[in-house]
């Protein structure tokens, strides 16, 4: 098995170190608020998403989304000719994009349930199906970021509880074991924010090549969790 691991590796390595030694120093106290503040943030996103997700599509970020989509998939001009389901799955599976893209693609609405459409509709639907998702993923980091905000706020008063020298050393160590794991979730969230960044920018491909020919980040990119919850969010 080969174990050479290049910038993509180094990268992952150095957020999820730098997330340890800055729990490390932060404390597990804090640490522990900032994680329930995510959980928090985790729930209120999921609550609340659907009518920011709303809003934006009422709103210029969302055709400029579409236009973007439109543009980087399809250089050529769209026309009437029909395109059967096979054709479908050859001309989705050429899609310059992740493999998780695809499969959302395939098992939405507008393709999974018309078998023949013409390739401007064929168009239409790939395009509006990647940026809902996009823009579901918008909503998701904008309300969560939100909200952490407003936590943290309140997380200052933690301070003197942490600095009690009896359990100091304590906290400093677990401090450093959730900073493990803080790291890895930041790792993930950075990944699904290039999928919706770069997925369909044929110049920043690379960045997805690297992850592929790594070691730690293709570990971590092939299995993100996180991407099981967005599925289930967007993906039926």
């Amino acid at each position: 098995m080969d174990f050479n691991m290049n910038w993509a590796d180094v990268v992952v390595i150095l957020v999820i170190a730098a997330s340890c030694m800055l729990e490390y120093k932060r404390g597990f106290v804090k640490s522990i608020f900032k994680t329930f503040s995510f959980v928090i943030a985790i729930f209120v996103s999921w609550t609340v998403h659907p009518y920011v997700t709303e809003f934006l599509k009422n709103s210029f970020i969302y055709q400029w989304i579409k236009g973007g989509v439109g543009a980087n998939l399809f250089k050529e001009a769209a026309s009437g000719e029909i395109v059967s389901k096979e054709q479908q799955m050859e001309i989705i599976d050429k899609l310059s994009m992740p493999d998780f893209f695809k499969n959302l693609i395939k098992d939405s609405e507008g393709i999974k349930n018309n078998d023949i459409l013409n390739f401007l509709d064929f168009k239409e639907s790939i395009v509006n199906s990647v940026s809902n998702f996009c823009i579901g993923i918008l909503a998701i980091i904008i309300v969560i970021i939100v909200t952490m905000v407003i936590l943290r706020m309140t997380s200052t008063s933690l301070d003197i509880i942490s600095k009690i020298p009896v359990i100091k050393e304590i906290n400093e160590i677990f401090g450093f074991l959730l900073g493990l794991v803080i790291g890895v979730i930041e790792v993930w969230l950075s990944f699904i924010v290039m999928l919706l960044l770069f997925s369909t920018n044929q110049k920043m491909s690379f960045i997805f090549t690297e992850i592929n020919n790594s070691v730690v980040a293709k570990l971590l990119y092939e299995n993100n969790l996180l991407n099981y919850i967005i599925a289930g969010i967007f993906g039926k």
